[in-house]
């Protein structure tokens, strides 16, 4: 015996509205976002977005959420709205330099690094043939201890 099931579906119209959703985001991780996320934080519009996203690439990531402060175009005022709004993950991966391999041009290009720093840190190394260890950027001289703070996260040693 065959038996044979039929399901028949009521044929009907359905008006679907448009209406607005707002998504609302406790908090983002810096290294991870991107900016279509960004713009959904109240104060972050495509603008800032992009100057947090370029930021952050040029720097090889953020180990601090405080670094948005360094970005020229965003006023204090602005940041102080969304500040609390991101954060950064702790033992993440930046993209490091390698203080004995990595030529000029290359640390010219991080916004952390100018002529002069950079001359120094490389005279250093010329003249001791290499770092042996990120301690080491204590006895460059002239260069003062909070930049030595500052640039050591993006820096490296390749034994």
């Amino acid at each position: 015996m065959l038996i044979e099931s039929f399901l028949v579906f009521e044929s009907s119209i359905i008006e679907i509205q448009k209406s607005k959703f707002i998504v609302i985001i406790d908090s983002l991780n810096l290294n991870s976002c991107d900016s279509s996320q960004l713009v959904k934080i109240k104060g972050i519009g495509p603008y800032y977005a992009g100057l947090i996203m370029d930021y952050g690439k040029k720097l090889g990531g953020y180990h601090s959420v405080n670094q948005i402060y360094e970005i020229n175009n965003i006023k204090n005022e602005n940041l102080i709205k969304f500040m609390n709004k991101l954060y950064v993950e702790p033992n993440l991966d930046l993209k490091k330099m390698d203080l004995n391999s990595d030529n000029f041009k290359g640390f010219m290009k991080h916004p952390y690094f100018d002529y002069y720093h950079t001359k120094k840190l490389f005279h250093y190394k010329n003249k001791n043939r290499k770092f042996t260890s990120l301690q080491d950027l204590k006895k460059v001289g002239f260069i003062d201890p909070d930049y030595v703070d500052k640039i050591t996260p993006y820096l490296k040693i390749e034994q």
